[in-house]
């Protein structure tokens, strides 16, 4: 990282020596850092809370999406299962209608 030293005027100094032999120096003073290091404390909690109620909705909003498509599903099930009671026996009528028309035209009534 590079060399850390006070200055007697509470400023922390950092100082790096880059391959071409020149020094980057960064000064903050202290008051500076207490005060950017407060609003990032607060930036920080804002954030937090504010991905605390997103989730929060999120859940709530996923929860009641996937009641209502339960729902929808078991409601779609149902009307399935009817219709194709009803496919069924109005197949199974027509296949006894058709069989008792082909089995009297097969064989004629005897008639007295």
């Amino acid at each position: 990282m590079g060399k850390i030293s006070t200055k007697g005027d509470s400023t922390l100094r950092i100082v790096r020596t880059r391959k071409n032999k020149k020094h980057l120096t960064i000064e903050i003073h202290q008051k500076d850092f207490e005060q950017t290091m407060k609003t990032l404390r607060k930036d920080t909690e804002q954030i937090t809370e504010t991905l605390r109620k997103d989730t929060e909705q999120i859940t709530e909003t996923l929860r009641k999406d996937t009641e209502q498509i339960t729902e929808n599903l078991h409601k779609d099930t149902e009307q399935i299962t009817e219709n194709l009671h009803k496919d069924t026996e109005q197949i199974t009528e027509n296949l006894h209608k058709d069989t008792e028309q082909t089995m009297a035209i097969e064989s004629p009534t005897i008639r007295d």
